[in-house]
């Protein structure tokens, strides 16, 4: 963006734009360092959550093998039971990978992005607030 620096005509003026300007840089930086930490976190979480699922999917498999086995009694009424249970935690473990899976990661850094083009702006600003005030005298 085209700023009119020309139009600032004291030191002070100077000094009270770089203050904000500065106060606004650090806490974008904070914001920016907790998207960092975040996208790190959501990548670790995607990752974990589709291991989790090719587990449960081959305990799953597995089971149900066994399950045939078995004759009717109830340790076949337990292993339903857990196959039961491994359904449900695979249905969850889908559930979350589709709601906050590579979906949300993506927000997560567009968020990032987005702070980082905020503060490459304002390091802009706060060259040209600078080389006024220099000017000025």
């Amino acid at each position: 963006m085209t700023y009119t620096f020309d139009k600032l005509a004291t030191k002070a003026e100077c000094d009270r734009l770089l203050d904000r300007a500065n106060l606004e840089k650090t806490e974008l930086n904070h914001e920016a360092t907790g998207y960092t930490l975040d996208t790190n976190a959501s990548e670790r979480s995607v990752t974990q959550a589709n291991a989790d699922l090719t587990s449960v999917t081959a305990q799953i498999t597995a089971f149900t093998a066994a399950l045939d086995a078995l004759p009717e009694g109830e340790e076949k009424e337990s292993m339903r039971g857990k196959i039961r249970r491994l359904n449900d935690r695979k249905d969850n473990l889908n559930e979350r990978i589709a709601k906050s899976g590579n979906s949300g990661l993506l927000l997560v850094q567009l968020r990032k992005g987005l702070a980082d083009a905020q503060i490459g702006e304002l390091d802009a600003f706060i060259t040209g607030v600078t080389a006024r005030k220099v000017a000025i005298g």
